[in-house]
């Protein structure tokens, strides 16, 4: 069955509850099962085959969510080796700022604070004291220490807010480390952004540019003006960031309504990408693709997935 991979990032991770990195040698363990098994096709031409009902059925499409910078130093050469395509889709506002994305960030202060608690929008939350086994969390897996269980609860806290009410209790946050706070952990620098300036260097090469919107929000909270301008919005950003003006689009978080999907349809991208865990079949919209959510896996246990997937 047709399918198109969602990656992260290409790490070793030891701090991966959700199961978003792969490591360099299981990534290139996958994508050489990949080009001998299926046949691998950029995210664009694989929705125009979508489209025209005339899709492979062994079709992959590879995307990358977020632009972290392990994509250039990391994934696009084992990219070009092995002669594929991708597509990152950038939350450009984000990647504008020059910063760690704000859910790394949040990391980095709750497991590193100083004192007992954080006050969250005006809420005290415990952190408990650090413990060596903070930065140890292994996918999938349920949170082990006081404070991994506070970055859950608060990243849950403020996943779902607006942007502006989001920046404003990240600040808010941020004020509460105070000259006292630790230096940020090694792995905010291993987890950062790439700049506009390195995604411009891989852009068009084995890298296409997608949109994520442009702050990354849970969109089907925004009200409708909000919502286009996160979405038709992103457009002229991302080309005016990257060069490249992005045709296709992925719903942060994997979620979308109605509303988001017929945006995505006005502002002309050719592909919109969901996630799922599901293959494509022929119903499937191609502003509502499913996408499959890959892991740290061996080309064995890849091809067992796409073996059993269910269509959407």
């Amino acid at each position: 069955m047709p399918a198109i991979l969602m990656y992260h990032r290409i790490a070793e991770e030891p701090f991966d509850p959700w199961g978003l990195a792969v490591a360099p040698g299981r990534f290139r363990e996958q994508l050489s099962w990949l080009v001998r098994n299926r046949t691998v096709l950029g995210l664009e031409e694989f929705g125009e085959l979508h489209r025209r009902r005339s899709l492979p059925p062994e079709a992959i499409a590879i995307t990358f969510d977020d632009g972290y910078a392990c994509i250039k130093e990391t994934a696009a050469p084992l990219l070009s080796e092995f002669g594929v395509r991708a597509t990152v889709f950038l939350p450009v506002d984000l990647i504008e700022r020059r910063q760690p994305f704000w859910w790394d960030e949040l990391e980095d202060i709750v497991l590193e604070h100083h004192d007992l608690n954080l006050c969250v929008d005006g809420e005290a939350v415990s952190l408990g004291p650090r413990a060596p086994a903070d930065r140890h969390w292994t996918p999938r897996s349920e949170a082990t220490t006081a404070r991994q269980s506070a970055f859950e609860e608060i990243l849950t806290r403020i996943t779902r807010k607006r942007p502006a009410e989001r920046d404003r209790i990240m600040n808010e946050l941020r004020n509460q480390q105070g000259s006292r706070s630790r230096p940020p952990h090694d792995g905010r620098q291993c987890k950062r952004p790439m700049s506009p300036e390195e995604i411009r260097t891989i852009a068009g090469a084995v890298i296409d540019i997608g949109s994520h919107t442009r702050t990354h929000p849970w969109l089907t909270g925004l009200p409708g003006e909000e919502q286009r301008e996160e979405i038709c919005g992103s457009v002229d950003r991302v080309e005016a960031v990257t060069g490249y003006r992005p045709t296709a689009f992925a719903y942060p978080y994997g979620h979308s309504d109605e509303q988001s999907r017929r945006l995505v349809a006005d502002a002309k991208f050719a592909v919109g990408c969901l996630t799922g865990d599901r293959g494509v079949s022929r119903r499937s919209r191609c502003v509502a693709l499913p996408r499959v959510r890959i892991g740290d896996w061996s080309a064995k246990e890849l091809e067992r997935v796409l073996a059993g997937l269910r269509p959407a």
